[in-house]
């Protein structure tokens, strides 16, 4: 990371970076925080600040359960560009699908075919239903 580079905050925009805050830590306990619903896994240090809903800017090491991270949606401004590609709901269906299975879709070889995969929480009965309904 340098000078000049953008960074995503907490509001979905890309940012320059005006000051860049290192610090050495050695023997710090480090946070792996996974949203649910995700697959991916990001580390951080005990005084990172952590966007959340519920109580604002949290250091990693403060987060608990009860708290709501928001992960800004960068396509949003891209929204218009795309309301002329996607008009039937069989291509809203279909772009639906393709952004589930972007973020947490996997293939997977079996013998002769080739397998689907979607990772869907316990508690994401929408994305259940609707794939359960595309197949």
């Amino acid at each position: 990371m340098d000078i000049g580079d953008r960074l995503l905050n907490k509001n979905g925009k890309f940012v320059e970076i005006k000051n860049i805050q290192l610090r050495q830590k050695t023997n710090e306990n480090t946070y792996r925080i996974k949203p649910a619903g995700s697959y991916r896994t990001t580390n951080f240090t005990s005084e990172h600040p952590i966007w959340t809903g519920n109580r604002g800017f949290v250091n990693a090491s403060e987060l608990t359960t009860n708290d709501w991270l928001e992960i800004p949606n960068v396509y949003h401004c891209y929204e218009d560009e795309y309301k002329n590609i996607v008009t039937t709901d069989a291509d809203k269906k279909l772009a639906y699908f393709y952004g589930l299975f972007t973020g947490d879709g996997f293939t997977n070889i079996n013998g002769n075919s080739y397998d689907i995969y979607m990772s869907i929480g316990k508690n994401e009965t929408e994305f259940a239903k609707f794939y359960d309904d595309l197949v």
